[in-house]
């Protein structure tokens, strides 16, 4: 999967050092369908669905919608605590929860539930966590009965009286890189290698003997998380098999009631407390609060899925949040200049370049560059003769060309040069047939076009000026965006009522709504690798030209918005396009996929769209 980087702006100036926030959280609550608040358990089947326990049954979310299963589907019990899938593709649901009794466990074939409880050997009905060892043997730990181990026939129950284990009250439970066993009770902790039980205490470093979550990192150390839910005396202990170590607040942890544990991918590990959740990196431990209304909210899982989101259980919250480390956010916290984005350019040293500019606020702007790590800015102290940046592209020369201009009829815009140390500026003085410009293309040629608010479009040699207007035969005089498509011809996006046009160098041609085309406002042209161009409009949506006839595609397709912006084709083949106020639309030749606030977009009005050297888009 991509990684997405969304650049985003407020208001800042100089150069500083980058440090985006990374990633975002959504909540989940009944409103979208989760069937409680009190979130107990989270899994991933293997067709990638997430199953998700609660204190009223089960939910199978599909990624837009949650299937309920309940008592009155076969559950034997409300409460699910704990959710594995076995090597035959059942799952297996534990019920109850702490003092209340459960109803066993439970197996769903994805027809029918059949239940176990004591009747058919179960330890005890309330079960908090499974487990499948590599023989394909199930293991449930109960709370109160010990742990059972069952073959598919029969049950084998293990207790502190005839198997050495800590403590009848098992918590979770699970299995380690080697194959070893591992169960947190509220009695310490127990390992069983195959043959016998081997408990650590208090005495042997544990923080705590009532140990609620366990984790193995990347590295074979064993974490031990104590106290959740404010059981016993709190704590987080490593173990690397030598020694214990355990880390309080004092060395950054946001609680010491430790309910939830998780290593994601990065190597980072993630411990659900009382207080939130905190990320230790190895180095240092970064908090991150969860609060409703004055109550804190106790995290009661940690879930990481196969796309690296995480999923956090909560109990007294809004119920289930997904954190999404997909999008990374930058904003003049980070040095950006301005609060307001539009195109987005990388040179060829992979520097990232983005105009800045308020519409209809004269001389408000500039350009930001980025080079992995720091932000400058350029303004019109720096040499820009116009702070409203529109349209910013790379010559063959490595010269950066930046018009300017604004939707206002008459600014002191116009075109700079900018070859990495100065700006060279080009108005109406120098043969430029308007200075308020929007678009710019180079041409295979080395020829410049300059697209202007409402005088034409400038073509420049290198020497001098030469303008088309619509008395050359341009659709209107306002010109939005230029394109040259792979066989050298000119697109020119034009707008008030005037569609789009072709020029092949010698003659123009325009196609309107009377052609097919979705609206006569036209924005963003692309042609993608399969020769079909595509172009976006303000207030029709999307416009497909495969030489022959325009197919349309609106809200009705998908498309996000009416007002759509730019176009992208990424390297897989994928369109992208930014629209105005429905955020961001991926389009995979069948289904518009949309992309907004809710999945990490800090603004639904999306303008600029980049995929960079790295695959960032």
């Amino acid at each position: 999967m991509k990684k997405i980087t969304l650049f985003v702006l407020f208001l800042l100036a100089i150069s500083h050092s980058a440090t985006a926030e990374k990633g975002h959280w959504t909540t989940y609550t009944t409103a979208d369908g989760v069937p409680s608040r009190f979130i107990l358990n989270i899994y991933q089947d293997r067709d990638g669905y997430l199953w998700i326990g609660t204190n009223i049954g089960v939910a199978k979310y599909d990624g837009r919608h949650f299937e309920n299963f309940t008592k009155a589907d076969g559950l034997p019990h409300s409460f699910v605590a704990a959710i594995l899938e076995d090597r035959e593709g059942n799952m297996w649901f534990g019920t109850g929860y702490d003092q209340t009794l459960g109803g066993g466990v439970s197996k769903f074939d994805g027809k029918q539930f059949q239940n176990l409880t004591t009747k058919e050997g179960l330890a005890h009905n309330t079960v908090m966590t499974i487990l499948e060892d590599s023989k394909g043997d199930l293991w449930f730990g109960t709370y109160g009965g010990g742990i059972s181990r069952y073959d598919g026939k029969i049950f084998q129950n293990f207790t502190t009286q005839n198997s050495g284990l800590a403590d009848d009250f098992v918590r979770t439970s699970i299995k380690d890189s080697k194959g070893v066993l591992w169960f947190a009770t509220h009695g310490g902790v127990s390992k069983y290698d195959g043959e016998r039980f081997q408990s650590f205490t208090t005495q042997d470093g544990l923080a705590s003997n009532t140990v609620f979550a366990i984790c193995e990192d990347s590295e074979g150390n064993v974490w031990f998380g104590m106290g959740g839910w404010y059981y016993g005396d709190p704590g987080l202990t490593k173990y690397d098999g030598q020694r214990f170590q355990s880390y309080t607040t004092a060395d950054g942890l946001a609680d010491t009631n430790v309910s939830a544990l998780l290593e994601d991918r990065l190597g980072r590990l993630w411990i659900g407390t009382g207080s939130g959740v905190s990320i230790y990196d190895g180095e240092k431990f970064e908090n991150i609060p969860f609060i409703q209304g004055s109550t804190r909210v106790l995290v009661l899982q940690i879930f990481e899925d196969r796309e690296g989101n995480i999923w956090v259980a909560t109990a007294g919250g809004d119920g289930l949040k997904k954190y999404d480390p997909s999008f990374e956010t930058f904003t003049t916290k980070d040095g950006l200049l301005y609060d307001g984005v539009g195109r987005v350019l990388e040179d060829r040293y992979g520097n990232l370049w983005f105009a800045h500019g308020a519409l209809f606020h004269p001389n408000e702007g500039g350009l930001s560059r980025y080079d992995g790590e720091r932000f400058v800015t350029f303004t019109t102290k720096d040499g820009l003769r116009y702070n409203n940046v529109r349209d910013i592209v790379e010559d063959r020369e490595e010269n950066l060309r930046i018009s300017m201009g604004a939707w206002l009829p008459d600014v002191p815009g116009g075109v700079c040069k900018y070859d990495g140390e100065h700006f060279i500026n080009f108005t109406t003085e120098d043969g430029l047939a308007q200075d308020n410009v929007w678009g710019i293309e180079e041409d295979r040629a080395g020829n410049l076009w300059f697209g202007t608010y409402d005088n034409g479009v400038s073509k420049y040699d290198g020497k001098r000026f030469e303008t088309f207007t619509t008395k050359d035969g341009m659709a209107s005089n306002r010109i939005m965006n230029i394109y040259e498509d792979p066989e050298g011809n000119l697109w020119f996006g034009c707008y008030y009522g005037s569609g789009v046009t072709w020029y092949d160098g010698k003659s123009f041609q325009t196609f309107t709504v009377k052609d097919g085309l979705a609206h006569e406002n036209t924005g963003g042209i692309l042609q993608d690798r399969k020769g079909v161009l595509w172009f976006t409009t303000h207030g029709g949506g999307i416009s497909r030209y495969d030489g022959k006839s325009f197919v349309n595609f609106t809200m009705r397709e998908g498309v996000a918005a009416s007002m759509v912006g730019q176009v992208m084709e990424d390297t897989e083949g994928f369109l992208w396009f930014t629209t105005a106020g429905g955020g961001v639309n991926k389009y995979d030749g069948k289904v518009f996929q949309k992309l907004t606030t809710a999945d990490g977009l800090t603004d639904n009005h999306a303008s600029g769209i980049l995929q960079d050297r790295q695959g960032n888009i």
